[in-house]
């Protein structure tokens, strides 16, 4: 991994090393149809240093695991959010609000992670999110461009 990588007890991401032995729990948390080959790629490098975590994957993209190590794998609709998405988006921000200064969260996000960890704002509902993301796609928008307007209608 040329972002990633554990260096005795440190962690070097993109450059920036943080010193293990300074933290009192290290998490894991994201999203992505990549979640879980990017959760098994860090929960190798940090072995016992990993204390847990939350990745939402797209239905069918776990290997068929639960789990990843410490970090659990929840399976989620994709390009359509559902609420299975919503009720594991609801874990991952309860877990980082748990999440304290003496604790380090490596968070993993890759294509299809906007889908996935889907938050309402308030007054819309998962439905209208449904709809419009069914519209945009019907009529061949963009990811950049559904993106562009879901970033108003969520939370995360």
């Amino acid at each position: 991994m040329r972002s990633l990588r554990r260096e005795a007890n440190r962690l070097v991401i993109g450059g920036q090393a943080y010193d293990l032995n300074t933290f009192h729990r290290v998490l894991v948390v994201g999203a992505g149809k990549a979640g879980a080959p990017m959760a098994q790629a860090v929960a190798n490098l940090l072995g016992d240093r990993l204390s847990g975590g939350l990745v939402i994957v797209k239905d069918g993209y776990t290997g068929g695991l639960q789990a990843v190590g410490s970090i659990e794998l929840a399976e989620a609709s994709h390009p359509l959010p559902d609420e299975r998405g919503v009720a594991a988006t609801q874990r991952l921000v309860e877990l980082l609000r748990d999440a304290r200064a003496g604790d380090l969260v490596v968070c993993v996000i890759s294509g299809g992670g906007s889908a996935l960890m889907v938050a309402p704002a308030p007054g819309i509902s998962l439905a209208d999110l449904q709809t419009l993301t069914s519209a945009l796609l019907a009529c061949g928008a963009t990811i950049d461009q559904i993106n562009a307007l879901r970033k108003h209608l969520v939370l995360v």
